[in-house]
């Protein structure tokens, strides 16, 4: 074929290989070097070169790399010892006459200074130039190819797709090779199969799990010394001692395999080339094979990095509701202690107590009422995080929920001999909200200016409204904030520059519960402070309420109403807290029984058939849903009567399970006595109209 070729070729064409042996030469060599074609056969290159043999190696060497090679400039010696100036092009190539252990070139020779016709001087510009183009279009196709598995790397594919993927990358830019990646596994000990679309599935599984070694083929020898293992002849190469018969059965003769490594050098895979013919990687496919491992490396990292993230994201859920676990019993075991000492305070203050000892009852139920705060918040914060924070959205007047907040910070407030300045509100400020939660918002607030204002400082409350939406400041003269407070302020269990000897009361949470409630309102919470001893001012803003329907203010007067007496069946496991209750419900006119287990509570319940039911979910025995399910399975009709739930527990999914089991109400623990006596009165009411 070569023969055919070159007699038609008016350029010097020499069939040459790797180490310079002539193979064969042109009639137009045999000219240009002025000797008979036969005696070039045989002959090596060197021997009829004028420049150094380094010169030589350098031209071969860039000839291997590419079938088009860039012309390079090269002296030749003619037989009459005359130097011609050449330049060499040509590329690889392969024939299937010649023998196939050798890297075999054809060069094309043209003397700088030819004496050719134009014509033939414009066709070798033209080959040159097709060279050039050719390597171009492959360059720009695998940057291409790369840019593509790349996006598919990020764009989170399976890795098996990936590695497939970057196999078949290889097969289609390498000469005629079958391309493989084996995994590491976990114990770094073995080679777990990867890809190989193209090798056959048999021999992909004969060696999936293979253990690696020094002497285990190409790949396990590869992953065990971390380098690069290239066997041009496996039949006969001892590291394939064990494995030749299983390539020769799938007709596998030579195998390059490269280490896949990770930033700190462990190997995390392999990536081989097999080839059917006998056979040395070449320059291009070096270059290959690196993009081939730096992919490989990336889709196994980024897989990596995405399972750790799922584990981690797996650990933080399940903390996350262990915490919220542990938050739910907290709040349980505070509340039940809580709850007699709530009803016990109510009791005092309904009796006729010398001033005294008013003062002190008094002061017990401003404590105990801020307990139950921290509890609330504790909660408050779990549901605003998980997005379960319900607000019972309706028309309020601001003004109202002003009132209500700056009443249940007064206290505080003449304890420290503070001035309390507020506005005179003339006119109605609507917004759309929950008014308890706007009243929680700025409950927060003014006692934050308390807590953090020296005894017989001032605290300015001001209000406006403009640009749709109204605006509540809060400005006290007290410790004031450094820029670095303000950036982390609203923050959880965030509470300014204190140290521990000057901790306020207080888990931090009252201004992260802020934020999230203003935000959850549409609104805004913005902070000022000059630096320390400057005072801090808290702006709210809230959008203002577009609904025009009910302009008047429409404030709920609250009477004294006169109740026709319930028989009420209290269910409490805790003695001090029913008999608390009990004694509450006398005073306020019912009659109570008491019973503190599920089982005799249904035996009561049917007994006595009661009006009320307050039933504490926490029970010995049947829990407060069983005894609610058992007394309706048994004819107990809760149609014309009121069933209560009582509990420490206040989630939301708490509330959705008392609801599902049929409960009317569910009151958390420690109950409020003024809204437990209005529910009261409102059932009593209902029923009796």
């Amino acid at each position: 074929m070569f023969r055919a070729l070159a007699r038609t070729s008016s350029t010097a064409e020499l069939l040459v290989a790797a180490d310079g042996e002539i193979y064969a030469a042109n009639s137009s060599a045999a000219r240009l070097l002025g000797c008979r074609t036969d005696h070039l056969a045989g002959e090596n290159l060197r021997s009829w070169v004028a420049s150094s043999e380094e010169k030589l190696e350098a031209v071969l060497r860039a000839t291997m790399r590419t079938p088009s090679a860039s012309p390079s400039a090269l002296e030749l010696r003619s037989a009459d010892g005359e130097t011609i100036e050449c330049q060499l092009v040509g590329g690889r190539v392969k024939f299937d006459a010649l023998p196939r252990e050798r890297a075999v070139l054809l060069l094309r020779a043209k003397p700088k200074k030819s004496s050719g016709s134009p014509f033939s001087l414009l066709t070798q510009q033209v080959f040159e130039l097709r060279g050039e183009v050719a390597k171009r279009r492959h360059a720009e196709l695998l940057l291409e190819h790369q840019k593509g598995l790349l996006e598919r790397i990020v764009g989170n594919h399976p890795l098996p797709d990936l590695l497939n993927a970057i196999a078949r990358f290889i097969e289609d830019h390498s000469r005629h090779s079958l391309c493989s990646i084996l995994l590491l596994s976990e114990d770094g000990k073995r080679l777990i199969f990867g890809a190989a679309p193209s090798l056959p599935a048999s021999y992909s599984a004969a060696i999936d799990g293979i253990a690696i070694g020094p002497k285990v083929g190409s790949c396990g020898t590869a992953a065990y010394l971390g380098e690069s293992v290239s066997v041009s002849d496996i039949a006969t190469d001892p590291l394939w001692d064990d494995y030749k018969d299983l390539a020769a059965e799938h007709g596998l003769a030579a195998c390059w395999s490269e280490p896949v490594k990770g930033p700190d050098g462990d190997v995390l895979a392999t990536l081989a080339m097999y080839y059917r013919e006998s056979d040395q990687p070449t320059v291009d496919d070096a270059y290959l094979t690196s993009i081939g491992v730096d992919l490989t490396a990336i889709a196994i990292l980024s897989e990596k990095s995405r399972a750790t993230l799922r584990y981690r994201a797996e650990q933080l859920t399940k903390a996350d509701r262990r915490k919220d676990r542990f938050l739910a019993m907290l709040s349980h075991e505070l509340r039940n202690p809580l709850a007699p000492i709530v009803n016990t305070l109510a009791i005092l203050e309904a009796k006729n107590l010398d001033p005294d000892l008013r003062q002190h009852v008094e002061r017990l139920d401003r404590q105990t009422t801020h307990l139950s705060r921290l509890v609330d918040d504790l909660l408050d914060i779990s549901r605003i995080t998980h997005g379960a924070m319900e607000l019972k959205v309706e028309r309020v007047d601001l003004r109202g929920c002003l009132t209500q907040a700056t009443d249940s910070v007064r206290e505080l407030i003449r304890d420290r001999q503070q001035e309390l300045n507020l506005p005179d509100l003339a006119g109605p400020l609507w917004v759309d909200g929950d008014a308890d939660r706007l009243r929680q918002v700025f409950a927060n607030l003014l006692t934050n200016a308390a807590k953090y204002t020296p005894a017989g400082g001032a605290i300015e409350v001001e209000v406006g409204q403009s640009r749709g939406a109204v605006a509540v400041t809060i400005r006290d003269n007290g410790q004031g904030l450094t820029p670095e407070v303000r950036r982390h302020l609203f923050e959880p269990f965030s509470q300014g520059a204190r140290s521990a000897l000057d901790a306020r009361e207080g888990l931090g949470l009252g201004l992260t519960l802020v934020k999230q409630l203003v935000e959850s309102h549409g609104g805004s919470v913005e902070v000022r402070s000059a630096g320390i001893d400057t005072g801090s001012e808290f702006t709210v803003r809230l959008p203002a309420s577009s609904n025009e329907a009910g302009v008047e203010a429409t404030e709920a007067v609250h009477s004294e109403m006169k109740v026709a007496p319930l028989d009420v069946l209290v269910v409490e496991d805790n003695k001090d807290s029913a008999e608390a209750l009990a004694m509450l419900l006398e005073l306020w006119g019912h009659k109570p029984r008491v019973c503190f287990d599920g089982d005799s509570a249904v035996d009561q319940a049917l007994e006595h058939l009661p009006d009320v039911l307050l039933v504490d979910l926490d029970l010995p025995g049947q829990d407060g849903y069983s005894v609610l399910t058992t007394l309706r399975q048994q004819g107990f009709s809760t149609e014309n009567r009121l069933a209560v739930a009582m509990t420490g527990f206040g989630r939301l999914g708490d509330m959705q399970k008392t609801s599902a089991a049929g409960f009317h109400h569910h009151v958390t623990k420690p109950a409020d006595p003024t809204l437990l006596r209005e529910m009261l009165g409102e059932f009593s009411a209902k029923r009796n109209a």
